[in-house]
């Protein structure tokens, strides 16, 4: 059985878990203190400028059907470093501070980069799906 759903069903079912996410990362950060939002500041800002301008050039030189192939490599990429994060996290006894300031810090260093594309970016930088017709 196949299911089909559409992509702007995706796009909202995936918002919905990244709310849900920083939401509950933020919870936990409230108690840390003002400390904790330097963090999650710096990781917003280093993951919109390190990530923001890869993943636009991306998008503008490499087709879809490839980028497609080279997802599958980058989310075990991204995997491993999560549960590797984790692991040291657990080990070092953080309580989960780092993680939760490193969760909500580039999820929102990610959403600053899509509106900042959706926005501001010229037509021609845009990904393809996204530029107006």
């Amino acid at each position: 059985m196949e299911l089909s759903v559409s992509a702007r069903t995706r796009r909202a079912i995936l918002f919905a878990c990244l709310a849900f996410l920083i939401l509950q990362s933020a919870g936990d950060l409230l108690e840390h203190g003002s400390s904790a939002w330097v963090w999650v500041s710096g990781y917003a800002l280093g993951s919109f400028l390190l990530v923001g301008p890869v993943i636009w050039i991306a998008r503008d030189r490499i087709p879809a059907s490839r980028r497609q192939t080279l997802l599958y490599p980058v989310l075990g990429a991204v995997c491993l470093c999560f549960f590797l994060a984790l692991g040291v996290e657990l080990a070092l006894g953080g309580v989960f501070f780092f993680f939760d300031a490193g969760i909500a810090g580039s999820i929102a260093g990610f959403a600053l980069a899509y509106l900042l594309e959706r926005t501001v970016v010229p037509e021609r930088l845009r990904a393809p799906e996204h530029r107006r017709s």
